[in-house]
């Protein structure tokens, strides 16, 4: 957010004290009553006026007849947005499908367009909200496509050399254009977020981020020489895990840049983060969003709002709308509820209805139109409307056209001056030092690297929801086949037992033809651990017994603590064990611990995925 303490994907971290004064406690109660009654009145009429709604959306052309139509650019701008209404989805129960949200968002994104007269790298939260929302013109894509690459290879593929967040942030633009960021310009852009140890500089919102884009794409963490800062899924999700806010205590929950005090943008962010991995059988990932849920909860305002460095503002609530919205929880939740306002009422609050800024935000309810603020609300609403006309969510960008360009112009024109996608500005083949473009034939397997991910015991049969890559070309590029790429086959039994396997990968698309036979490892299920607790200069971890059809051979631990970053020698559990105490540690200091099973098959040690890390309270 800008103006409030940091800027949105920034540095900065340090509060600004020149904003307007907020309003005397009593005042605001009185105030924010009025407006919640205001507001449900609103939604009444709207259910009254549903009926016009229904006939205006007949004939989209006479909708603004009634609007102020004053300022030109605006109104080229509304002619160029795509006729979209839907009212299939209205009734009685929903006005805001259509007669609220549909209706604002046609206006926000009006005036982006309006105002969005120069496309260029730093502006992709307007490229991405215009894009999501179905709103984004050729000539728009165009331009910012070109001045990326011109930017991208004028850097060497540098974006910024600490702010690792740039690559997020156009990552993700890339992503809702469809766009592979791995061959943009002749460079791969994921390849920075591999760098765990430069990712984590930033604070919170460097794996944040990192984990948004890279789930976004889809995207296949590349391979890098620096072993011990190789990044991860599970190594970004562990960072961020452990900076929940008094993790390990009663009060926990909650995140924020630093300090001891959770911040709803901060928290709203880290939310969107771990949607996707949430319900999925990780206790500490659903542990630590349902903590943050319910902080969320209390620290939302009477009007609906947030609160963020001492500054009510609309940021904090397009964060958090984003967030619920990632996690299929409705606006009107109980939990986000405060006398009788959403978080979307609170957000409207800040919208500006009428005048020359007409579709803007305001970053507080006292200030002017505000750029950033009206990106965030804008792909906000977006998110909204995704959710409530059940579309993919905000940062799912499985319904992105992928084959090309997306833009409906011939595969390999990315508006960068030339029409073979190596954004070069020419329409030569690619030089030959530059990673190659997507192939217009189909590719081998067979000539291809192909790789199958560890995959952890089921008790069942290892047929199918395998994570295949395949890496071609010079400098290598590795791709993520989709079950639309391949089908699996296996002469005999499939394979279920933890140890080695052996599987072939058949191309079944137009992409890949060929075959491959591939060799892979079914390892032990992730553990988990169910207490860290501290003793004297000692702390005890308790896991879960591991499935009896797996047939271990023991288990392994490591521990560090909170202050360090590397792990210590792993300590052999043997399979009976349930249990382990590490001795000797420093009292006052708290400790992370994880555990992984593991069998010994052929003597090959064949380790699963480690548990999610349990931090300690302090040692005594």
């Amino acid at each position: 957010m800008e103006n409030a303490g940091f800027c949105f994907l920034e540095d900065e971290t340090i509060p600004r004290d020149s904003e307007f004064s907020s309003p005397h406690p009593e005042q605001t109660v009185v105030i924010s009553s009025l407006q919640a009654e205001l507001r449900r009145a609103r939604r009444r009429f709207c259910a009254v006026a549903l009926s016009v709604a229904l006939l205006v959306s007949l004939f989209p052309g006479a909708a603004l007849a009634g609007e102020d139509t004053s300022a030109d650019a605006l109104d080229v701008a509304i002619k160029q947005i795509p006729s979209s209404a839907d009212t299939s989805l209205a009734t009685a129960d929903t006005p805001l499908v259509t007669a609220d949200v549909k209706q604002i968002l046609d206006s926000v994104m009006a005036y982006q367009l309006s105002k969005y007269t120069d496309p260029v790298f730093g502006t992709e939260w307007t490229v991405f909200g215009l894009a999501r929302g179905g709103y984004l013109t050729d000539g728009v894509r165009e331009q910012y496509l070109k001045d990326l690459v011109d930017t991208i290879k004028t850097g060497g593929g540098v974006l910024h050399t600490s702010k690792y967040t740039e690559y997020s942030r156009v990552i993700l633009a890339l992503s809702a254009l469809g766009v592979d960021a791995q061959n943009i310009g002749g460079y791969d852009l994921t390849e920075p977020l591999a760098h765990f140890d430069k990712v984590v500089r930033q604070g919170i919102n460097g794996p944040v981020y990192a984990l948004i884009a890279l789930d976004a794409g889809g995207y296949v963490i590349p391979t890098i020489k620096d072993t011990a800062n190789q990044a991860t899924r599970d190594r970004y999700l562990e960072y961020i895990l452990g900076e929940e806010i008094g993790k390990g205590d009663a009060d926990a929950g909650g995140f924020s840049l630093s300090g001891t005090t959770p911040d709803p943008d901060i928290t709203a962010m880290t939310l969107q983060s771990l949607a996707r991995y949430y319900g999925k059988g990780d206790a500490e990932v659903d542990g630590a969003v349902d903590r943050a849920l319910a902080k969320l909860s209390k620290l939302q305002q009477a009007d609906g709002g947030y609160s963020s460095w001492g500054t009510v503002n609309s940021e904090s609530a397009s964060q958090v709308m984003v967030a619920l919205n990632a996690l299929g929880i409705p606006i009107d939740d109980e939990r986000f509820v405060k006398s009788g306002a959403t978080v979307y009422d609170a957000l409207m609050g800040f919208y500006l209805g009428s005048g020359a800024d007409k579709g803007g935000f305001k970053h507080i309810a006292a200030g002017g139109v505000n750029g950033m603020a009206t990106d965030q609300a804008a792909y906000a609403l977006v998110s909204l409307y995704r959710a409530l006309a059940g579309e993919s969510g905000l940062y799912d960008m499985t319904d992105v056209d992928k084959g090309g360009d997306g833009d409906g112009k011939s595969d390999g024109d990315d508006g960068d001056g030339d029409s073979n996608g190596d954004g070069d500005g020419d329409d030569k083949m690619p030089d030959s030092d530059k990673t190659p473009a997507p192939p217009v034939t189909p590719l081998s397997l067979s000539n291809m690297t192909v790789r199958i991910a560890d995959v952890c015991w089921t008790g069942g049969d290892i047929k199918s929801g395998l994570a295949v890559t395949a890496t071609y070309g010079s400098p290598a590029r590795t791709v993520k086949l989709t079950s639309a790429d391949y089908a699996l086959a296996k002469a005999g039994k499939w394979y279920r037992n933890i140890g080695k396997a052996k599987i072939t990968v058949k191309a079944t698309g137009m992409k890949y033809t060929g075959s491959k036979t591939v060799t892979f490892r079914i390892v032990p299920k992730k553990a988990t651990i169910s207490k860290s607790t501290p003793g004297k200069k000692s702390v005890k971890a308790v896991w879960k017994k591991a499935d009896a059809g797996q047939r271990i051979t023991g288990y392994q631990l490591q521990y560090r603590s909170k202050d360090a970053k590397k792990w210590s020698k792993e300590k052999n559990v043997s399979k009976e064990g349930r249990s382990y105490t590490i001795k000797n540690l420093a009292k006052g200091k708290r400790y992370y611990v994880r555990v992984r099973a593991y069998k010994k098959v052929g003597g090959v040690k064949y380790c699963g995925p480690w548990s999610a890390a349990k931090l300690s309270k302090g040692v005594r």
